[in-house]
């Protein structure tokens, strides 16, 4: 008889291999003090930057363009004109963002949008000056700014499983991911920064950096890190089953 193995100790073992003392995105009150006329039903994307989340910008998507809160004022009138829908790309250039600590600069987030008027999701793409590049795939934008999903960029870094029977999804629990003995069971793990909001992917850590040439002479890429997995042996009286595993893959 086949018998099924829940990977919630395994995926404890990983979590520990990684800072987990991530910022709680919930507590972040997701308001805007003044916003434009818009000319289209807008979308809105909060983004987080840093270890604490403290510098806070506002992306509202109206139509084909986007008004990015760049002096993170929470004022979408004061920041100049709204990004264009780019003529050459996909890609919507964001512009480099200055921190709150009033020292660093992140380099500009890059932003691709897909869907109807009523539903617009988002991809974005992040480079970490002399680290790596974060990648948020495709997650639902918010219909209203108190909705707004909360992407984390440059935060404590995770590790977590995808749901093996969708794996464009986190597990979100135990029934997620199971292991039969006998079987080949193929499983995908993210490196990264939770976000906030339903349905919205993780901040993953792309170790290729294989976004456009721009990004990649912006951010350097880092070593490759190696993830250490411990099966426990049909025996209890054996060791446990260690294998190391090189992630080499985005």
């Amino acid at each position: 008889m086949h018998r099924l193995h829940r990977w919630s100790a395994l995926a404890w073992v990983a979590l520990t291999a990684l800072p987990t003392a991530a910022a709680d995105l919930s507590s972040i009150e997701r308001t805007l003090r003044k916003e434009p006329r818009y000319t289209a039903t807008p979308h809105y994307l909060l983004l987080a930057f840093g270890e604490q989340a403290r510098t806070r910008v506002w992306v509202v998507l109206d139509g084909d363009r986007l008004f990015v809160d760049r002096n993170r004022n929470g004022d979408l009138t004061d920041d100049g004109p709204p990004v264009p829908r780019p003529t050459d790309s996909s890609w919507y250039e964001l512009g480099d963002i200055p921190d709150a600590d009033g020292e660093t600069v992140h380099l500009s987030p890059r932003l691709m949008v897909r869907g109807g008027v009523r539903d617009r999701e988002f991809q974005l793409r992040f480079p970490i000056r002399d680290k790596y590049e974060q990648w948020v795939r495709y997650s639902p934008l918010g219909k209203a700014a108190a909705d707004a999903p909360v992407v984390h960029l440059d935060g404590p870094l995770q590790i977590g499983f995808l749901n093996n029977r969708d794996d464009q999804q986190p597990i979100r629990s135990g029934a997620d991911m199971t292991m039969v003995r006998g079987e080949t069971e193929e499983q995908s793990v993210w490196i990264g920064t939770p976000n906030l909001g339903k349905d919205v992917m993780p901040s993953a850590v792309n170790f290729r950096c294989s976004s456009s040439a721009h990004h990649i002479e912006r951010a350097a890429k880092t070593d490759r890190p190696v993830l250490t997995v411990e099966f426990p042996s049909c025996d209890p009286a054996d060791p446990p089953i260690v294998k190391e595993i090189r992630l080499d893959g985005d």
